[in-house]
């Protein structure tokens, strides 16, 4: 872990601008533009043992990121973080030096120096520790996976907090769910070789840390595939390489979201995903309210879809499916089927629909660990 605590009136240290960038940008993200501390707007850096360690937190969500670095001199300081990103971006040097001297960190390069004001790291806040919890590792590849197919739908909706996180319910396999009560998202994970993460309760991950774990999952990636996670009563932290994002946890219980998912279906359609795709993202251009609705009527050998608007007229689409069972009409609202189908990358999807006024499921033969359930509307 990072020393916090050392101080330092002089800290020096030479570093590649290709280490610096990636650090600052897994970090740079967390820090609020708009603090509600001014003191947050900055980074906190600790050089210490051929170490430049990055620290940012918003006081609900932190991250941290350590690189290599040659240092002449250890110490702390606490830098502008967008000013220092945007310059570290634009300079296009390979090797940046840094200096701290009294209330001024100093960078300097082949073409270029610059001097940065600076806060006093005695005014920043304690970055919190979890000091008890219990560790799991699960394949970092199928996690993000899960989560990038989970967190479509979550809910934006603050008066509901339950609803703005992302559901891990340990049983036989991982589940791991988010819903908006009118959609819902479920991705299992096998625990066949996981069994400790059977000991860990029930935990509501906040959407926002889900997102920036997305976020940083583009940046790096461990060469074991291994996703370390701490959890303990409150927060949770996710440990890739030499990188860390911690959150609070979102307290309260999950609603029992089971007993919506249909058991059995009377129509099965089967098309290919680009295929609907392309008739959705046509139908988008018609209904560009923000809950417009599309109609999908299943015929014997094709799936239809329309919309119509007052202001720019109206549009059908057809495309040829395997259709198994009884033919209906159902309304989704649009912006469901398009985050489902963007998001997925199988070749195939099987719509499962019961009734106009049932909910209706989309898998995919390709990944069968995946479930995701719509509420139709109800329309006269």
């Amino acid at each position: 872990m990072f020393d916090y605590n050392k101080k330092g009136e002089i800290m020096e240290i030479e570093c590649l601008r290709e280490n610096l960038i990636k650090s600052l940008n897994i970090v740079g993200r967390i820090i609020p533009s708009r603090p509600s501390l001014p003191v947050l707007a900055s980074v906190y850096i600790s050089a210490k043992e051929n170490r430049l360690n990055f620290f940012g937190t918003d006081l609900e969500i932190g991250a941290q990121s350590s690189m290599p670095a040659k240092i002449i001199n250890e110490g702390i300081v606490l830098a502008p973080a967008k000013l220092l990103l945007d310059y570290i971006s634009s300079n296009q040097d390979p090797i940046i030096t840094f200096k701290k001297e009294g209330n001024v960190l100093i960078t300097q390069s082949e073409h270029h120096k610059a001097t940065f004001s600076i806060f006093n790291e005695k005014d920043y806040p304690t970055p919190p520790e979890i000091t008890t919890g219990i560790e799991i590792i699960l394949p970092f590849n199928k996690l993000i996976e899960a989560f990038k197919l989970v967190i479509i739908a979550c809910s934006n909706d603050e008066s509901r907090p339950i609803l703005n996180g992302v559901y891990l319910l340990p049983s036989e396999d991982l589940k791991i769910v988010g819903t908006d009560s009118y959609r819902l998202a479920e991705y299992r994970i096998n625990l066949e070789k996981d069994k400790e993460t059977l000991k860990i309760n029930p935990l509501i991950i906040p959407k926002r840390t889900i997102s920036e774990l997305i976020r940083i999952s583009s940046l790096i990636s461990p060469e074991d595939n291994r996703l370390k996670i701490v959890v303990s009563d409150k927060e949770v932290r996710f440990i890739i390489a030499e990188n860390q994002l911690y959150s609070r946890l979102i307290e309260g219980s999950f609603p029992d979201y089971e007993k919506v998912i249909p058991k059995n279906f009377n129509t099965l359609v089967t098309i290919s995903r680009n295929d609907l795709l392309s008739l959705v993202k046509a139908i988008s251009v018609f209904n560009r309210e923000l809950n417009s609705s599309t109609k999908i009527a299943i015929l014997k050998e094709a799936i239809k879809l329309k919309t119509s608007s007052s202001e720019f007229g109206q549009l059908e689409s057809v495309s040829l499916a395997k259709v198994e069972g009884e033919e209906l009409e159902i309304t989704f609202n649009t912006r469901f089927i398009l985050d489902v189908l963007t998001t997925l990358s199988t070749k195939e999807i099987v719509f499962g629909l019961n009734s106009k006024n049932e909910p209706a499921r989309i898998t995919s033969p390709e990944n069968p660990h995946y479930q995701y359930i719509m509420m139709p509307l109800r329309v006269e």
